[in-house]
This record gives C-alpha cells, sequence and structure tokens, in this order.
C-alpha cells in the first residue's frame, strides 16, 4: 500500500529506467547480498548444509529457503515491474475504482466467503489484472487521496477491527474445537488481513502527527530511525536467532513473544544505525 501511495506518480519524478534503476539499487541488491550473508552465516553455525553447485544457490536465493521472512521481495519486485503500466492509470480514477471493486470482489471477498461456505473457489474466476498483491497497491493509492469524513473512517476502522477478531477469535476456538490448527482466516490476501491492512493505512494517514513530533529535532531523530527500517528489516531474524539462543527460550514462550520483539527491534535499529555510519558496510543498508 505504501509502494502504491509513494510510486504510482513516480513518472513526476523520474523517467521509468530511473525508476526501474533506483528499485534495483534500493531493493534487488540487499536482497542477493543479504541472502549470501545469511546463507553464510546459517552455514557457518550449522542451521543449513552448502548448497551443491550453483543451481542449488540460485533455487536457495530465488525461493527465499535461507530466510524466510525475503518471500517479501519477490512479490515486491513484480509489483515494481507492473508499476510502469498501472502507472499510466494513475490520473483516471475510475478506471482504478472499477479495477479496485473487481479486485476487492474476486480476488478477496468471494474467495475467503466460498472458503467459509465449504464451496471449492475457482481460480479461473479471479481478476487476473490485479494478481498477487497489486490490489494492495492500487488501494494504498486511492487512500492517499481519498477524501474520507469521520462515518467513512469509522467504517474502516469497524471493519478492520472486525477483520482483527475474525482472523484471532476464530483461530483459537475452532483450532481447539477441532485439535489442530486451523489457518482459514490467514494469508495476506485472504478478508481479514485485508480490512486489517485498510484500517491500519487510513489511520495512519488520519493522525496528525505533528502533535507528536512538533520541535526539528524530534522529527529528525525519528526521519533517522524510519530510516533504518528496511535495515531492521533485513537483520532481525538474525537478531531473534541469537536472542533465542542466549535467553534459552523456544520462540513459543509468552515472555518471548511479549518482550523478545521489543529487544529485537531495539538491538537491530542499534546496528544498523551505526552500520550506516561505515562507509562501505552501509550500501548493504540502503
Amino acid at each position: 500500500m505504501l509502494s502504491g501511495a509513494t510510486l504510482m506518480d513516480y513518472r513526476d519524478r523520474y523517467t521509468t529506467k530511473e525508476f526501474l534503476r533506483r528499485r534495483a539499487r534500493r531493493t534487488l541488491v540487499p536482497f542477493l547480498a543479504w541472502s549470501v550473508i545469511a546463507l553464510v552465516w546459517k552455514v557457518g553455525t550449522g542451521q543449513k548444509p552448502l548448497p551443491q553447485g550453483p543451481m542449488a544457490l540460485i533455487s536457495l536465493i530465488f525461493n527465499t529457503q535461507i530466510i524466510d521472512i525475503y518471500w517479501f521481495f519477490i512479490p515486491l519486485f513484480a509489483v515494481y515491474l507492473s508499476l510502469p503500466v498501472l502507472s499510466l492509470l494513475r490520473d483516471n480514477k475510475k478506471a482504478l475504482r472499477y479495477l479496485a471493486t473487481l479486485g476487492v470482489l474476486l480476488n478477496v471477498a468471494l474467495s475467503f466467503l466460498c472458503s467459509v461456505a465449504g464451496i471449492t473457489w475457482n481460480s479461473s474466476a479471479s481478476f487476473p489484472l490485479l494478481g498477487g498483491y497489486l490490489l494492495y497497491v492500487l488501494l494504498g493509492y486511492l487512500l492517499r487521496d481519498a477524501e474520507l469524513d469521520s462515518s467513512k473512517r469509522r467504517l474502516i476502522y469497524i471493519v478492520g477491527i472486525a477483520g482483527v477478531l475474525v482472523r484471532f477469535v476464530h483461530t483459537v476456538l475452532a483450532s481447539r474445537a477441532s485439535g489442530e490448527l486451523l489457518q482459514l482466516t490467514w494469508g495476506y490476501t485472504n478478508l481479514p488481513c485485508f480490512l486489517e491492512a485498510m484500517a491500519v493505512f487510513v489511520f495512519a494517514r488520519q493522525v496528525k502527527w505533528d502533535r507528536f513530533f512538533r520541535s526539528d529535532r524530534s522529527r529528525e531523530a525519528l526521519s533517522r530511525v524510519a530510516g533504518c527500517s528496511f535495515g531492521v528489516y533485513l537483520i532481525h531474524m538474525i537478531v531473534f536467532w541469537f536472542g533465542l539462543v542466549l535467553s534459552e527460550y523456544d520462540g513459543g514462550d509468552y515472555e518471548w513473544r511479549l518482550i523478545g520483539p521489543i529487544v529485537a527491534y531495539v538491538v537491530s535499529l542499534t546496528i544498523v544505525a551505526a552500520m550506516k555510519r561505515v562507509p562501505v558496510v552501509r550500501a548493504l543498508f540502503p
């Protein structure tokens, strides 16, 4: 959604060639570099065997089997490659709303409702123009400039909260009843997550952030922290691993679930902030 909000109008700032070059430098290079770094680390710590041959290495990287959270890079690259075409429609809000409506209906809502009803969804009925995560991109752009009065925002927040409740309450109750983990309400392209994402996006856009960051110093500090976010994403699973080893938690403990993410974030942020000061190393943390 943020990519849609910030990049749908990239043509106002630079050419498509420059757009793709910038995206490759900021995302493709770190993805490849950190995949290799993580592989060396995992092989060195005995977590993963050394891949046998270049094809095995390519397969590990392409299928994000080294650091599983890097799965996000692959659909992100597909989104970037789609934006040169999708951005041509940026001023045609009527066409974009048409695409968004069909995308929500066919790619999110109906497929989820069919799953709830026990009906097999025919994937051929999905809307092909908004496959993958493009629906999020489009909605991020439309919601960026949408004039939403209090009643509309309230409705979005209500359905967002409903999405959270459906996801977690159903998972807990249905899993306990069946004796196994049920994932009906899981998935980033599933309706509950979609509703949650819309609510968070609208809320973040609506908050008057100047009230919290009034001074130049606080805004500068926020900017520095925000500039480390991508680096935190790149290394936080490595920090998590060391945290589990040192603390002897297994990752499922309540204490770790509550405190571990905060500690890992602070440690990751500190590392990234320090590394961004080192001339050569900072290229790994764009």
